[in-house]
């Protein structure tokens, strides 16, 4: 007989993540995905949760492939920016990237990183 509970709770939750985790990467390589598993809810009887697999690169992956860092300096190619307007990057969000002006410090842009360029 094996130790797990035959209700749900927090710590069987947490060992149920972690088996499914190591039962699915089979199948991320079989299909070249990366499944996650989002929030799971649980009551006595039953674990609800939502999986999502998403075909290529995983999200570790991806960030490993980021060309900016903080301090770097770029410009902005967009048609209302003049060309000759340089920033620095000050922060990087999961999306997008928070410039700062060189000229005026308190000039703060938010944006996708396929609007900048490095200079």
């Amino acid at each position: 007989m094996s130790n797990i509970k035959k209700e749900f709770d927090k710590v069987t939750v947490q060992l149920f993540r972690k088996d499914f985790q190591e039962a699915i990467k089979s199948l991320e390589e079989k299909y070249s995905c990366h499944v996650s598993l989002g929030t799971l809810r649980y009551d006595e009887g039953e674990v609800r949760g939502k999986m999502t697999a998403v075909k290529g690169k995983t999200l570790a992956e991806k960030k490993s492939e980021i060309r900016f860092r903080v301090g770097d300096k770029v410009k902005i190619n967009h048609k209302t920016i003049p060309s000759n307007n340089r920033y620095k990057v000050i922060k990087i969000n999961k999306k997008t990237i928070k410039v700062q002006s060189l000229d005026n410090q308190f000039n703060i842009i938010k944006l996708s990183p396929g609007l900048l360029e490095l200079v």
